[in-house]
């Protein structure tokens, strides 16, 4: 592992793996029943934090799970800590996922007092039949009090999270929640179809997502957020001018991040690791000394290249057109531009960007299958 700082700040994730209930779609590590360990946890965050002593970091993001549930005394904690090992910027974003229940005015001036400069409510849907379902404990209404507790904070970049095409829901269904939601005008907004995913309660219920509605969804989506004065800068991505997220920037364009906590990924340029997903596991190799670091991947050049490829088309910009794109993987970005999925743009006579077109969006896991299986000249 590479401990050395570099000159280029990285981004942060850290993964707060504690949840009161785990939504029926969720398959990420998450651990409902183990908040006595939260004191535990949050010391074995703390030694993972030694293995990149002094590196600079920009963006900080803490996602689970969920990281409201931990109280401000928690948060004064992790804060001191990440000061005192990491070298912070002056331009930092900070942001937390939120579930709308755990939002108080105590926690909220705890955020601020700390430098969190973002929020991400996870409202997913505002119809109540359709939140006990999926398995959320808030209401529409306990939404609209911590949105409005966020709002009249010091806190000026709040995100939305939405699913659209959970089991049940309608047209009708989605446009009244996106309707509800634009009227608040929140600064960005992060909406995902509904994902069956193995190790999920959706996924063993054998529900099937609706893959037709979900399209026709997403294209909904996406005019009515342009009317509303949205930028759709990445597949799932909208926001106001000047409000895009860094941190998930940072991942798009394949720059470092560092990922501290159970089953947290990280990306230093050339190699990509990844912390084991069982808890305990992860608690005792760190009180032990050691990394919790499972697998480490070397990326040759045409890997890189893929993975750039790959993550870049999802954005908007999508990649600047270059030869070694041509040369290694020109078959396939052929066929994807004469079956509509990618674009050519120009910037001007000497400069192109291969972009995904709305169709290509739609099937961007068609991008992906054609990057990784295509053959190489």
């Amino acid at each position: 592992m590479d401990l050395i700082a570099k000159p280029d700040p990285s981004g942060l994730y850290i993964h707060i793996p504690f949840c009161q209930v785990k939504c029926r779609y969720c398959a990420f590590a998450v651990f409902p029943g183990l908040l006595k360990q939260i004191a535990r946890y949050l010391e074995a965050l703390n030694k993972e934090m030694l293995f990149y002593q002094n590196r600079a970091i920009d963006t900080i993001y803490f996602g689970g799970g969920t990281p409201s549930i931990l109280s401000p005394e928690n948060w004064n904690g992790i804060m001191k800590n990440i000061k005192s090992r990491f070298i912070l910027q002056d331009n930092m974003e900070i942001t937390i996922e939120c579930n709308p229940e755990n939002i108080s005015s105590e926690l909220v001036q705890s955020y601020c007092e700390e430098g969190v400069t973002r929020l991400s409510l996870g409202l997913q849907t505002s119809d109540e039949a359709l939140l006990k379902k999926i398995g959320r404990t808030h209401s529409w209404i306990n939404f609209l009090k911590a949105y409005s507790l966020c709002r009249n904070s010091k806190l000026s970049n709040l995100n939305v999270d939405l699913i659209f095409g959970l089991p049940g829901q309608t047209m009708e269904n989605w446009k009244q929640t996106l309707k509800k939601v634009l009227d608040l005008r929140p600064e960005h907004l992060s909406m995902y179809p509904l994902d069956i995913e193995n190790k999920s309660a959706f996924y063993f219920d054998g529900v099937q997502a609706d893959q037709e509605l979900q399209a026709d969804m997403y294209e909904w989506t996406s005019e009515q957020t342009a009317l509303a004065g949205y930028e759709h800068y990445e597949i799932f991505s909208y926001s106001l001018p000047d409000y895009q997220c860094r941190h998930n920037l940072k991942y798009w364009k394949n720059d470092p991040c560092i990922g501290i906590g159970v089953s947290a990924a990280g990306y230093d340029g050339t190699q990509r690791t990844q912390n084991t997903d069982r808890f305990w596991n992860y608690i005792e190799t760190l009180e032990s000394g050691k990394s919790p670091i499972i697998n480490v991947e070397s990326l040759g050049s045409t890997d890189r290249l893929r993975e750039k490829m790959m993550l870049g088309l999802r954005m908007k910009e999508g990649l600047f057109f270059t030869e070694e794109m041509n040369s290694k993987f020109g078959p396939v970005l052929k066929k994807l531009i004469t079956e509509g999925i990618l674009q050519i743009a120009r910037d001007n006579k000497e400069t192109q960007r291969i972009v995904s077109s709305q169709k290509g969006w739609l099937l961007s896991n068609t991008i992906y299958r054609e990057l990784l299986i295509g053959n190489e000249l």
